[in-house]
């Protein structure tokens, strides 16, 4: 199953968040419809600027952005992605909320939410399924979420 795998990307999201909290509060990690609320989109076919990896100095809501697009995308080389939960989890895909927002800035308390989503074959959980007629389907899926919270 991949509930272990989900499990290590929101840990580690978690930690990336830990090392920008000025971030998190600002509510720069917050994601909507696969988007940083920062404006940046999260497109792997294309390297996400600037590279906060190296030496580049980043604002806390560029590195943001690009520990978002890290976790989703794996590797920042464009057309290099060969990683991520976009690749290693049939539609793996995270949001990440505030738990407790704020009524006025700071946007976000340091509470967060991540919720990772991904489809998981049932035969890959050793379960048989089944078609209307009875029949066995070995490729059947199944939607599966996870939800975590941590104060950062």
């Amino acid at each position: 199953t991949h509930t272990q795998q989900a499990s290590f990307v929101i840990h580690e999201l978690f930690e990336r968040m830990r090392s920008n909290r000025a971030g998190v509060i600002a509510g720069d990690y917050i994601t909507s419809d696969g988007a940083a609320v920062s404006g940046v989109s999260i497109d792997c076919s294309t390297a996400i600027s600037p590279d906060c990896g190296g030496s580049t100095a980043c604002t806390t809501a560029e590195l943001a952005a690009y520990d978002i697009h890290t976790i989703q995308c794996g590797s920042n080389a464009t057309g290099a992605v060969s990683s991520g939960v976009g690749v290693q989890i049939i539609n793996g895909s995270f949001a990440v909320t505030c738990t407790a927002p704020a009524v006025t800035p700071p946007l976000c308390s340091p509470d967060v939410g991540v919720t990772f989503s991904w489809t998981e074959r049932l035969s890959d959980k050793n379960i048989q399924g089944t078609d209307a007629e009875g029949g066995n389907i070995d490729e059947a899926l199944e939607a599966q979420t996870m939800t975590i919270n941590a104060t950062i």
